[in-house]
């Protein structure tokens, strides 16, 4: 018995790959706006965060992935965060996603996750890779919707992620520095602040 798909010619059956990945690309992009617009509209409450165990749960949902890449990970005991556990859980996802994805072809990813200047006041999330990196005066223009550093196509993404990750951190009243250069790697440097309270939303 011969299928419908079977009588499509090759040129249909390219097109119609075509329009199936343009489709799931169309789907993604929603989510992520999804994501992005529910920042503020569908956030929780700020409670004390268990960063440790947030960060556990991130690397264990990405364990396929990670074996994939060959991918190896240090981390060391993080302070908590008075925040929105869901949003800490989506900015340590995105952080570690992109230091996984974005490595040079001729070695697997190695990534540190950990805190410095810890003081009463707070304290700082260091996330550093040794992956491709970026042109430093590309930085602003990592955080804006839409914008993506590298275009090919082996790098996935809708480049609403960082986006996202930007929009928490002001939620949660967190400055963001990063270090890249080309072929160097990149680090995150996230300031959060003890008993933040939520940072006031302007109107979009």
């Amino acid at each position: 018995m011969i299928s419908k798909s079977d009588r499509l010619t090759t040129q249909d059956q390219d097109y119609l790959k075509r329009m199936q990945s343009a489709a799931m690309r169309m789907q993604a992009l929603i989510l992520d706006l999804l994501s992005y617009s529910r920042v503020t509209t569908k956030a929780s409450p700020f409670v004390n965060c268990d960063t440790n165990q947030i960060l556990q749960d991130v690397i264990q949902d990405m364990e396929t992935t990670i074996a994939q890449e060959n991918a190896v990970l240090e981390t060391s005991r993080l302070p908590p965060v008075h925040g929105d556990p869901t949003q800490i859980r989506q900015v340590l996802q995105n952080l570690l996603s992109n230091a996984v994805k974005f490595h040079p072809t001729d070695q697997p990813p190695r990534i540190l996750i950990y805190a410095e200047n810890k003081t009463p006041d707070g304290w700082t999330l260091v996330v550093q890779d040794n992956g491709i990196g970026f042109d430093p005066k590309y930085v602003d223009k990592l955080f804006h919707p839409f914008q993506r550093l590298h275009q090919r196509q082996e790098y996935t993404g809708t480049g609403i992620g960082m986006a996202i990750v930007k929009k928490i951190l002001d939620r949660h009243g967190a400055s963001v520095e990063v270090k890249s250069a080309p072929n160097a790697g990149t680090s995150f440097r996230i300031r959060f602040i003890t008993n933040r309270k939520e940072a006031p939303q302007q109107d979009e």
